[in-house]
């Protein structure tokens, strides 16, 4: 409540945005107009007949007027909201957005065509038009508001993150789930929930491409043939194309290339895993197979059973991993006051990336480079989550000098050396912020 409170009060602050400026001058300016007319009209009477229901009615008017609505146009305005007026690749939002596009763009022809037959002054048109047109933005904003949040605290999760490393453009390809609480039924929470698959430049933060998805499809891995999905759903593996996103492979034209797949290939996403842009999975008869997608060569071997248990994406649980629950263990030892610590990653024998909690109440998490064999940490950078995201949720990973966080909702890029963000992608908008 009292981050809400802040926020709210934040919005009656001049600051650098000029749009934001000149709407909030205009608030000032209708509040001190409003006082100005009761002076005027108290010095005029010297207090006779100013009843005290006209006043504390006017005091009220001018709170619902001036600083409610002030407050709504102050915060449709902000240059982060404003961004939801561009098409971002969620189903939803897109719809909604659709919509209102359409009824702008309709509202406008029946505005000339009426203008037209009625031969009305241009002066006069042009200002009734421009008028109808920030109608039907603060309208559309509201909307925007209402189907894209629902006034709720949005939930990310990054399903199955995966690193296309490449010497001039390394890939993070990722499937996002969005979801939106709507309310509750028969005692059961409800929400409207997206998938996206994304693809983005870990150089630049650049989105490649996206394209829609669903709880059905499976991102399993990158390969020589492209990136390998399973469809529960539709009973089908097909691969898409690293760079477009776009199918390059059906399923049907794979067994074309190799026969022995045929009647074999099982549509449970757990059976499959890819080691090293080799394919490893569980066959419908019940044996191990590997599968190198170079050669198109396929063996048959018990030991891959090992194999497909200990990689597969789905199964894992990295952060209960023996190694890991070890260095947990020295970490906490050495940093008693970081609280809730999960280990990111392993960077050498002496140093390792760690994430915590600040405080117990905190809402961001801490990314932090510390030493292992002392208590020492050279650097930290705070990541913003989300309500419901966990620490255990936050995905780190290096790739040469620079290391990369996932908290579901966001990217971050950070240098190694000193823990400076060097930008922040946001699944949400699906750009760096």
């Amino acid at each position: 409540m009292i981050h809400f409170i802040q926020k709210w009060l934040n919005l009656y602050i001049f600051n650098q945005n000029m749009v934001h400026n000149v709407v909030l001058a205009l608030v000032y300016a209708g509040v001190i107009w409003q006082f100005y007319r009761w002076f005027k009209e108290l010095m005029n009477t010297r207090g006779r007949g100013l009843k005290f229901s006209r006043v504390l009615s006017s005091f009220v008017g001018l709170f619902l007027v001036c600083f409610l609505l002030g407050s709504l146009m102050l915060y449709l305005l902000q240059p982060e909201f404003l961004l939801n007026w561009r098409f971002t690749g969620w189903l939803y939002s897109d719809i909604v957005l659709v919509i209102i596009y359409l009824v702008i763009v309709v509202s406008a022809v029946l505005f000339f065509l009426i203008r037209r037959k009625k031969k009305q002054n241009i002066r006069a048109s042009l200002k009734y038009f421009i008028g109808m047109l920030v109608v039907e933005f603060f309208i559309g904003s509201f909307f925007l508001l209402i189907f894209t949040t629902g006034f709720s605290q949005i939930v990310f999760t990054s399903e199955s993150p995966i690193v296309i490393s490449n010497e001039k453009r390394p890939m993070l390809v990722n499937k996002v789930e969005k979801r939106v609480p709507n309310g509750t039924t028969n005692g059961i929470s409800t929400s409207n929930t997206s998938f996206l698959l994304s693809s983005i430049d870990l150089n630049s933060g650049k989105e490649n491409w996206h394209r829609h998805s669903s709880w059905q499809e499976y991102l399993i891995g990158a390969t020589p043939n492209g990136l390998f999905m399973v469809n529960t759903k539709k009973e089908s593996v097909y691969f898409l194309d690293q760079k477009t996103g776009k199918q390059k492979l059906s399923e049907e034209e794979w067994i074309k290339e190799i026969p022995e797949l045929d009647g074999n290939l099982s549509y449970a996403y757990t059976d499959y895993c890819i080691v090293k842009e080799v394919l490893y999975f569980y066959g419908l008869d019940g044996n191990y197979y590997k599968v190198d997608l170079k050669t198109n060569q396929v063996t048959e071997k018990e030991e891959y059973q090992e194999i497909i248990r200990n990689q597969n994406l789905f199964a894992l649980e990295h952060t209960s991993s023996r190694e890991n629950t070890d260095l947990q263990k020295q970490v906490a030892a050495l940093y008693p006051k970081l609280l809730e610590v999960t280990l990111g990653t392993k960077q050498n024998d002496q140093t390792a990336l760690v994430v915590y909690k600040a405080k117990r109440n905190a809402k961001n998490a801490e990314l932090a480079l510390v030493a292992t064999e002392e208590p020492k940490i050279y650097w930290q950078a705070t990541l913003a989550l989300s309500e419901d995201t966990d620490l255990a949720d936050v995905q780190v990973f290096s790739e040469k000098d620079k290391i990369y966080a996932l908290t579901g909702k966001d990217v971050y890029k950070l240098q190694a050396q000193t823990g400076k963000v060097v930008y922040k992608y946001s699944y949400q908008l699906n750009q760096v912020e």
